[in-house]
């Protein structure tokens, strides 16, 4: 599909609890990269451990398993719509 598409990145803990929502925009179609700080959505930090990362493209939605170490999560959505092949990379802070 070559036409813009409403993306929303949020992320969750491992008990389904909503943390933040990192991306809610409509996007052209392209690659598009964002990075959670570990915050939640009063800038509070959360702990170091398993989260949940829901992305919905349209009408289509994914989730997939993150693990935030220390500082946060480079997570990559891919193309928009880029419907099943979406990856993440994890990112941490240098001592």
């Amino acid at each position: 599909m070559n036409k813009p598409a409403s993306v929303e990145l949020c992320v969750y803990d491992a008990s389904g609890r909503f943390i933040n929502c990192l991306l809610k925009d409509t996007l052209e179609p392209g690659e598009y990269h964002t990075m959670w700080d570990g915050t939640d959505e009063r800038r509070q930090n959360v702990s170091s451990g398993i989260y949940f990362v829901r992305h919905k493209i349209g009408d289509s939605h994914k989730v997939e398993k993150a693990v935030l170490v220390k500082k946060g999560i480079l997570y990559n959505i891919g193309e928009v719509p880029h419907w099943y092949s979406s990856t993440w990379a994890l990112a941490t802070e240098r001592s």
